[in-house]
């Protein structure tokens, strides 16, 4: 069991002290990061607490294919349709974030890890749109989800063992974690 989770634990999250003096500049950042911490302790569940939140306000364009390949699968694996708006975040604590069920914010960290836990912390937070909380809701929504996941891919695997042809979505379903590793090494 401790090997699993390691293997789905690879994001490196680190935490970074920094004494300096401030400019204007980092004094008006610094009072919008606090704007933006409160909102967020506001918003997310206490279990998923984030010290130094900062938006990746200019993410690449590898972070941006990778947030969308982890929203379409999500929707093609699960048949939910995602409504709330993505972005990334930098800071120490928690994974992923959700706003009150508005947005989605993934760890930048994430995005140099395998598919698979990024994709764990992603179901995680699309959970946390049934129930803010950690508790029973929660869990069912999040298990209902991975359970459906499982189930989709099954039903691609089991038409490509029969020689059904299976349709272009779930196509792409199968190549997503490829595309995803094709995008971390370029």
């Amino acid at each position: 069991m401790l090997e699993l989770i390691n293997e789905q634990n690879q994001a490196e999250i680190a935490s970074v002290d920094v004494t300096r003096e401030q400019s204007p500049e980092d004094q008006i950042l610094g009072a919008l990061r606090g704007k933006l911490k409160n909102i967020v302790e506001r918003m997310n569940p206490a279990e998923d607490e984030v010290d130094d939140f900062e938006i990746v306000l200019s993410p690449n364009e590898r972070q941006l294919a990778q947030l969308g390949l982890l929203r379409l699968y999500t929707q093609f694996a699960t048949g939910v349709a995602l409504p709330n708006d993505l972005f990334l975040y930098n800071g120490t604590g928690s994974k992923g974030i959700n706003l009150g069920q508005k947005a989605i914010g993934m760890h930048e960290s994430l995005f140099n890890t395998q598919f698979t836990e990024a994709i764990s912390a992603f179901v995680h937070e699309v959970a946390h749109n049934r129930a803010l909380d950690h508790e029973n809701d929660f869990r069912h929504a999040m298990q209902s989800l991975f359970v459906t996941v499982i189930d989709r891919v099954s039903q691609i695997a089991n038409k490509l063992e029969t020689g059904n042809t299976i349709t272009q979505e779930e196509r792409v379903i199968l190549d997503m974690q490829r595309e995803w590793d094709r995008l971390m090494a370029s």
